[in-house]
């Protein structure tokens, strides 16, 4: 299992990852909402209260900082 936090910082992590991609085109992320049976896909950005996960906040940092050309591929 991920935790929340670290499902943040990966999600955070691959959307710059990809921005420094110059063949990439597109990010997908697979759900929105996690399934409300634990035996479900557990990837979401909310719950299935729709309250959202720290992940939801970071994708739309990163999202934004890579709409502003902001993040740094250098390093």
């Amino acid at each position: 299992p991920v935790s929340e936090d670290q499902q943040a910082a990966q999600l955070t992590a691959a959307v710059e990852l990809a921005y420094c991609q110059p063949t990439v085109g597109a990010f997908f992320n697979f759900e929105l909402r996690d399934d409300s049976s634990l035996e479900g896909w557990q990837s979401g950005l909310v719950r299935p209260d729709w309250s959202p996960k720290p992940a939801f906040a970071a994708y739309a940092q990163a999202v934004q900082a890579a709409a502003d050309g902001s993040i740094n591929c250098g390093t």
